[in-house]
């Protein structure tokens, strides 16, 4: 009570040290972060002061991405860009008095010049043509604001992507009009595609001279560095990590419990009475349609023959698993089948849609049975497909023709005269089977399936992952991971090549998750070079659902922004430098000779490349020689030229002919494709400039 009654008396002392407290939390929450981190902590990144807000990007990513299986950080990495892309297109499009207007918003969403953004998703991927009807119905149901609360956002986000990508063109367009080709270099061009060359040639590939007879100096790498500094300049720093990969397999116990497993299941499903609800129970399959013995798995296809209807064979071993295999039946199957149908399409938006369109069906076949109407007839005002002006004429099909529940029943269930109702993955049909032809008599096996896939279990998942982590804990520096991995068999090091801050993949990584939570360990600020991580990084089996590498890695370098030291680059520049040195031996030794010499000496040929334009920089059987070609120039007919060190090995020519074709007056013509080539290049080398003129700051490491 002394306590309670001095903070009464003394109540201003703690409204200050209250206000104090949260002044402090203020100040913490704006620098925290360190290193120019924002202060908003909804903040992904900031474009020329346009925020990017981690709330509205994951609204984006679920509205577009729903229910999407693929890799979450390429979508990311995606949107990322797309929002960096739209904050600098609406600036420069608000300084140059460019806009989306309504009419013209509403023209690329379902007018005749549709946006690239519409056509990509509203396209049949079978004939590449945009569905105007459910763009006609998708507008319909915008005007009355009858679209669903989901599909309303994804118009929403849509409609964003189309402003975006129709500024952006207007953009390039206004660029690509200033393009121009001077007169000069329109005639030069001109007259190097009226000129066309027919040469001989030796190529004598750099791995001619082995790697033992050159021998790179720390003084020619460095050479090659201050000679190629464009090249290696970073804008940003990145980081070099080593890591080691301990693979999980299934132990010889693993394998032999799930044989025995199999085996146990195959003597029940001998037995089983209900076929289906064992396989279900069981995992396994039951194949809707019959199955020649072509077409059944190579290890039981010689077998099949001899199982008897009822009968299970098995475990054997396929595809890395233990399967057994039971004869559900066994038939004749036809090797085609003439039908016709009537064709509803049932809308799956609306639930009534099926019944409606199955009590249309069964009335039609009542019409035909009862021969009130003929089937053809019917078929032609009431088909919902092309066939339908044929009076629903399907013709003779075959095996795999016809989807698979349609290819079931013509072929399996029904009889020759049959008519009968039934729905496939396409919609509902009515359908007469008019004949079937039997000309190779071949059996079809109606098969079910039950497997387990040879995999580790979890004591052996288990077990090496304990090995991991003691293989992390007891070498806490890279220089003892070393060590350690170079005692133990089938163990070897991996060093990554320079990764920024927001990678997420890693070679020989196959994991999205694994590779990018090593790259958020080597750029957590309180990790030093040579330090290993704590935690050892999962690599999970997609389609089994298992643990199949455990990684344990550590951070390497640290390359700064800027030019890098040679170390920093060593493994990088040190192969360029190596075929540097062999092409200077190379080209030592084939100085003087003949094509026909060097073509002994090394044993290559003498190959011929035929009609050449000089204003090209590919040539058949050469591939791309810009630095062989351009020496064409100066080689008369009859003489030789070389060494000439290409991209690919080290080149000796020899005229053969040259040919002056007519020289193309047009220089108007000529200089319209210069620029078209270039304009062809706008979109993307326009977005990369203005990206490195703007202040871009990313803080998408925080987030992910």
């Amino acid at each position: 009570m002394a306590l309670i009654g001095k903070i009464r008396n003394n109540s201003w002392l703690l409204v200050v040290l209250i206000g104090l407290a949260l002044a402090a939390f203020v100040i913490m929450d704006m620098t925290s972060g360190g290193n120019g981190a924002v202060a908003n902590q909804f903040e992904l990144g900031e474009v020329n002061g346009e925020q990017i807000d981690w709330n509205e990007f994951q609204n984006m990513e679920r509205t577009l991405y729903a229910n999407s299986s693929g890799n979450i950080y390429a979508r990311r990495d995606f949107l990322w860009n797309y929002f960096v892309n739209r904050a600098i297109i609406r600036e420069e499009a608000e300084e140059l008095g460019l806009a989306v207007g309504s009419d013209e918003l509403m023209e690329l969403q379902f007018g005749v010049r549709l946006s690239p953004v519409i056509r990509q998703r509203f396209s049949n991927p079978q004939t590449n043509q945009v569905d105007r009807q459910q763009l006609n119905q998708l507008r319909s149901a915008i005007q009355q604001n009858q679209l669903p609360i989901e599909q309303k956002r994804f118009w929403q986000v849509q409609e964003q992507e189309v402003i975006n990508n129709r500024l952006q063109n207007k953009l390039a367009t206004l660029v690509g009009k200033g393009m121009y080709t001077p007169t000069w270099l329109a005639e030069a061009q001109s007259e190097l595609q009226s000129k066309q060359a027919t040469f001989a040639y030796v190529k004598v590939p750099f791995s001619e001279i082995s790697d033992s007879e050159v021998s790179p100096s720390d003084e020619d790498l460095q050479r090659f560095l201050d000679e190629n500094k464009v090249l290696f300049t970073n804008d940003q720093e990145t980081r070099v990590a080593e890591y080691t990969v301990l693979n999980v397999y299934p132990t010889p116990t693993d394998s032999a419990e799930l044989f025995e497993k199999v085996k146990t299941a195959a003597a029940e499903f001998a037995t089983a009475e209900n076929d289906s609800l064992f396989v279900e129970f069981n995992d396994g399959v039951i194949s809707g349609l019959y199955s020649t013995v072509d077409e059944v798995d190579p290890v039981i296809a010689d077998t099949l023959p001899s199982i008897p209807t009822g009968a299970v064979y098995g475990p054997y071993e396929s595809q890395g698993a233990y399967r057994a295999v039971k004869v559900i039946d066994k038939t004749i199957i036809p090797d085609s089948v003439q039908a016709r149908h009537i064709f509803r399409q049932v809308d799956p938006q609306n639930p009534n849609s099926f019944a409606a369109q199955k009590a249309l069906l069964d009335s039609l076949k009542n019409l035909v049975a009862s021969g009130q109407a003929s089937f053809d007839s019917l078929a032609m005002t009431n088909g919902m497909d092309g066939t339908a002006s044929n009076g629903g004429d399907l013709g003779y099909f075959t095996k795999n023709a016809m989807l698979p529940t349609f290819e079931m029943q013509t072929f399996y269930e029904m009889e020759v005269g049959e008519l009968k109702v039934f729905a496939s993955q396409a919609g509902l049909h009515l359908v007469e089977v008019l004949d079937k032809k039997y000309i190779n008599n071949e059996e079809g096996y109606k098969l079910a399936f039950i497997s387990e896939n040879i995999v580790p279990s979890e004591t052996t998942q288990n077990r090496l992952y304990e090995n991991a982590l003691t293989l992390a804990s007891d070498n806490r520096s890279l220089e003892s991971l070393t060590d350690a991995v170079n005692g133990i068999a089938n163990l070897q090091l991996y060093t990554t090549a320079p990764l920024q801050e927001n990678d997420f993949q890693v070679q020989e990584i196959t994991s999205p998750d694994a590779s990018r939570s090593l790259v958020r360990y080597v750029f957590q600020e309180d990790v030093n070079v040579g330090d290993v991580s704590p935690d050892v990084f999962v690599v999970e089996e997609p389609q089994l659902f298992y643990n199949k590498q455990y990684i344990i890695a550590g951070l390497k370098s640290i390359i700064p922004s800027g030019t890098p030291k040679l170390e920093d680059v060593r493994t990088v520049i040190y192969p360029e430098v190596l075929k540097e040195k062999k092409a200077m031996l190379l080209k030592e030794r084939l100085t003087g000779q003949s094509l026909q010499a060097a073509a002994g000496q090394f044993d290559a040929v003498v190959d011929t490349a035929r009609n050449i334009s000089l204003n090209s920089t590919f040539a058949q059987g050469l591939g791309s020689e810009p630095s062989v070609i351009a020496a064409l120039q100066d080689v008369a007919v009859g003489q030789s030229a070389g060494p000439i060190v290409g991209d690919n090995g080290v080149y000796m020519i020899q005229m053969v002919d040259k040919v002056d074709l007519p020289m193309m007056n047009n220089i108007a013509q000529i200089r319209q494709q210069a620029n078209f080539r270039n304009t062809q290049q706008i979109q993307t080398k326009l977005m990369t400039a203005l990206k490195a003129n703007a202040k871009i700051q990313d803080e998408r490491s925080r987030f992910y």
